[in-house]
C-alpha cells in the first residue's frame, strides 16, 4: 500500500465531501475562536481582580461601623475625631468612651 502525504489525504477527504474546506498552511483564522479566547482571558483576570479585592472588602464589611470608627480613632456614635482628648466623654456627643480611645496619640 503507497504512502500519502497530509496534503493529498486533505485533497481526497475534500473531494469526498468529508471536510468543507482546505486548511492554509495547517491554520486558518476564526474569529469566533478570536473573541471567545478574549473573553475567556478578561474573565481569568476578572477572576484574579476579585481574589484580591474581595478578602479585604469582606473584612472590613464584617466590622460594624463602631469598630471602624474605633480603628480611625473615632467616637464609635458621632464620627468625632479623639485625637488628643483627655476627658472620658466625648465632647460632641457626650458619649462614654473605653480607655483605649482617651489615650492620646
Amino acid at each position: 500500500m503507497p504512502l500519502i502525504n497530509y496534503d493529498k489525504a486533505l485533497q481526497i477527504a475534500h473531494e469526498a465531501g468529508r471536510i468543507k474546506y482546505l486548511p492554509l498552511n495547517g491554520w486558518r483564522f476564526s474569529w469566533l475562536a478570536a473573541v471567545h479566547d478574549s473573553l475567556f482571558l478578561l474573565t481569568l483576570i476578572a477572576w484574579l481582580i476579585s481574589l484580591i479585592g474581595i478578602p479585604h472588602w469582606i473584612i472590613w464589611k464584617r466590622l460594624t461601623k463602631a469598630q471602624r470608627r474605633r480603628a480611625k480613632h473615632q467616637c464609635p456614635v458621632c464620627d468625632y475625631d479623639l485625637a488628643g482628648l483627655t476627658s472620658s466623654t466625648c465632647p460632641e456627643c457626650g458619649n462614654a468612651l473605653s480607655t483605649s480611645l482617651i489615650t492620646p496619640k
